[in-house]
């Protein structure tokens, strides 16, 4: 252990772990306004598809908790709970049931939802929380292995990725699923390094923490393949015993875990496992065509990875895997990268919505980046390492490294100032530059996250009293609970209706939501004579508008 190891100093660790998730959370709490009225909360993000759904069916889980408390995961409460019709088991219970409880728990403390079913904002701080602790971890972590300097620029790097704020102000899955991959991940990187084999117990611990994984979301399948590929590779046989403990461990944390398995397991499991398998397609807008989720082109996680994660984070991440040898930390990370991506590529695996269903590979894109961040300038300027590997090979010193790290840290550093200017309310919808620069106009790759443009910028606009007919409807139920979840519609009076696409029936104000792989093309641009009302850009891409066909002569019927 080096001089400048954080290990010797644990409380500078955790309170620079608590310090950058404190600031984390408020970088995302910040902006969780999704319509409120007279609210002193900036601009967020609209309400999306899923929230609706996912905070609903958690209060409906937290308010069983209120009445049977812990008996409602035994036998006869869980009958009652879980059997009731008014029960949806197309998810895991354990996210839905954190958003419930922040919902209830935090609800008084944000005004402006009094004309609303559900206090959105409130549940968002789920999100925001979850963030807050990822960072927390991924900066304890990293802090105690390689050292402050390198924490912290792995805190900063993740809590700055516009795609990883963006899903944090949202009432989403998928940041509860980024902190319990992480924390899943922890011990296999303390444990799982080593020269020997995990004992039982570590095998055990490793084992829980992927079946609490299980029960936040799916994406916890992609554990076992990496864990299973780096053991193997790393102990031969000898994993072979451990890999077993974290299997039955899992599963029996899995199954406890969910009630609704109990009241008929072998049914429910296998009803469960086609739920996840056999589902209704999404479509997906990629390089400028429509495709159905499962017939996706393979390179489409590899491409939206790079087009979306900030060009310095996957810059500084190249620089460490042409360096030195990877440690065996760094090695299972990297795997912990790739291996999801790589199945995502698979043919007939659904893939869409951006980066959102591989969310959790970001803390180990950060650590990693970080660790090439501050190697390169260590090896550059010929100075002792952060980190608790042994110093690079000595090297001779001339101008030329200096220069060159000189020129490099200002592009660095453009590009990080150019990424914070993407932490707005749309952070969800922000490409990097490349992205930015290779589809300037929008047309490649896809432009709205289900409607999240419709926030409180864009409700002030659209004239008191009026109705509005929306493009595309993509849940049947939405509109209704856009009108009885978003406070400014239901003050505003605002009606809200699908559009039949038969603009000759339905002439009046139209919202139309640029989602491009559900939009007909027609509608991607307003007609000649007309000018919209009121129109939501992010760097020239537009992602909503609203226009007004009551004067507009239409030359077809808009269809895919």
């Amino acid at each position: 252990m080096n001089r400048h190891s954080a290990d010797s100093r644990p409380h500078l660790s955790w309170l620079t772990a608590l310090v950058l998730g404190l600031a984390a959370f408020l970088v995302s709490s910040s902006r969780i306004n999704h319509g409120l009225v007279n609210s002193w909360l900036p601009n967020g993000p609209g309400l999306t598809t899923d929230e609706s759904i996912n905070v609903r069916q958690g209060l409906y889980l937290w308010n069983a908790f209120a009445q049977h408390g812990p008996l409602m995961m035994l036998p006869g409460k869980a009958e009652q709970v879980y059997g009731n019709s008014n029960y949806l088991a197309d998810y895991v219970p354990l996210g839905r049931f954190l958003l419930g409880a922040t919902h209830e728990l935090t609800s008084w403390a944000i005004s402006g939802a009094e004309l609303s079913v559900i206090n959105v904002p409130a549940a968002r701080l789920t999100s925001s929380g979850a963030l807050a602790l990822t960072v927390f971890l991924t900066v304890l972590w990293t802090s105690r292995r390689y050292g402050i300097t390198t924490a912290v620029i792995a805190g900063v790097l993740l809590m700055t990725m516009p795609r990883v704020v963006g899903h944090s102000r949202i009432a989403s899955l998928e940041t509860l699923t980024t902190l319990a991959w992480f924390a899943a991940l922890m011990p296999l990187l303390s444990w799982w390094t080593r020269a020997r084999p995990p004992t039982a117990l570590q095998a055990s611990t490793s084992g829980f923490l992927w079946g609490v994984l299980m029960l936040v979301k799916i994406q916890a399948v992609f554990l076992p393949p990496t864990l299973v590929v780096f053991a193997i590779w790393r102990y031969r046989l000898k994993a072979l015993i451990p890999l077993m403990i974290v299997a039955v461990t899992g599963l029996v944390v899995f199954f406890c875990g969910w009630p609704w398995l109990w009241l008929d397991p072998l049914q429910n499991t296998l009803s469960y496992l086609r739920s996840t398998a056999v589902r209704s397609p999404v479509n997906n807008w990629y390089l400028g065509h429509r495709f159905v989720d499962k017939m996706t082109p393979f390179h489409y996680p590899f491409v939206i990875a790079a087009v979306t994660i900030p060009l310095h984070t996957t810059a500084c991440m190249l620089i460490r895997l042409f360096q030195r040898r990877l440690h065996a930390e760094e090695g299972l990370l990297l795997l912990s990268v790739v291996l999801p991506l790589s199945i995502f590529a698979i043919p007939g695996i659904p893939v869409y919505d951006g980066t959102r269903l591989f969310l959790f590979i970001m803390p180990a894109v950060a650590i990693l980046a970080a660790r090439g961040l501050c190697l390169m300038f260590d090896a550059a300027w010929n100075s002792k390492s952060d980190s608790t590997s042994p110093p690079p090979p000595p090297r001779k010193q001339n101008g030329l490294p200096k220069i060159l790290m000189g020129v490099l840290s200002v592009l660095l550093v453009a590009d990080a100032a150019v990424t914070a200017t993407q932490l707005g309310p749309f952070a969800g919808d922000a490409y990097n530059v490349i992205g930015r620069a290779f589809d300037p106009r929008g047309e490649m790759f896809e432009c709205s996250y289900w409607g999240d443009a419709l926030n409180t910028q864009f409700w002030e606009q659209v004239p008191e009293g009026s109705s509005l007919a929306v493009a595309p409807v993509l849940h049947p139920p939405l509109l209704q609970h856009m009108m009885a979840m978003i406070p400014l519609i239901r003050q505003r009076q605002i009606e809200l209706e699908p559009f039949f696409y038969d603009p000759n029936e339905q002439r009046g104000l139209v919202l139309l939501i640029h989602r491009l792989a559900d939009l007909p093309p027609e509608l991607r641009h307003p007609p000649a004579d007309n000018q919209p009302v009121v129109e939501i850009q992010l760097n020239d891409r537009v992602l909503a508008r609203l226009i007004d066909t009551r004067q507009t002569t239409w030359s077809r019927k808009p269809e895919w």
